[in-house]
């Protein structure tokens, strides 16, 4: 399956230009619409990358497909989840007590102890552990949950293959991108690649 982002002109171009050189299917394109920044919110991702292309899969359920390729213009990072109100009040909170804690002791003993858990905390409050790629992202479409925070065991790998593993290998997509500082060298890579 080959995904290209319509606010992306040249996106779309290289896609079909990409999947004529490789004889794939018209029907194995997804268009979506997504910023055209390197950096999506999680939202964005759950609702305009990650639902389409589970319903484009239910479409070509009988194709089996394995594999997607990302073209130039689809994003590359998934910001952590947007925080909830409560989430909001306790950053807050953590954030007044280390800002009092710094002020109380001069900004001379840092690395507190207490200072350092706030900093724990901060960072779990945050979800700066919950960023991602997209192309890892994308990896674990088809798992129905799984945690954000952290990595998680991939079944492909030799060294998990006897391992029971948080997810199947059914549960996992194998993505590639096609993508480069400029349109011209993601068709110098695409003509490369059929010419060797």
């Amino acid at each position: 399956l080959v995904i290209a982002n319509r606010r992306v002109p040249e996106s779309e171009e290289i896609a079909k230009y990409y999947m004529a050189s490789r004889t794939i299917p018209e029907n194995h394109l997804l268009l979506t619409s997504l910023t055209d920044k390197e950096i999506m919110d999680r939202e964005e991702y759950e609702n305009k990358l990650r639902k389409p292309l589970l319903k484009k899969l239910t479409q070509l359920q009988d194709e089996k497909i394995y594999a997607i390729v990302l073209i130039y213009g689809v994003p590359l990072k998934v910001r952590p989840p947007a925080l909830n109100w409560t989430d909001e009040e306790l950053l807050q909170q953590l954030q007044e007590e280390q800002q009092k804690l710094l002020k109380k002791t001069d900004g001379q003993t840092n690395d507190s102890a207490r200072l350092k858990e706030l900093r724990e905390q901060l960072k779990h409050v945050l979800g700066t552990n919950k960023r991602a790629a997209v192309d890892s992202e994308l990896a674990l479409a088809k798992a129905a949950e799984y945690p954000l925070s952290g990595w998680i065991e991939n079944p492909y790998f030799l060294g998990f293959q006897n391992k029971k593993t948080l997810l199947s290998i059914d549960d996992v997509m194998l993505v590639s991108r096609l993508d480069g500082p400029s349109p011209e060298i993601v068709y110098r890579i695409i003509d490369d690649a059929a010419a060797t």
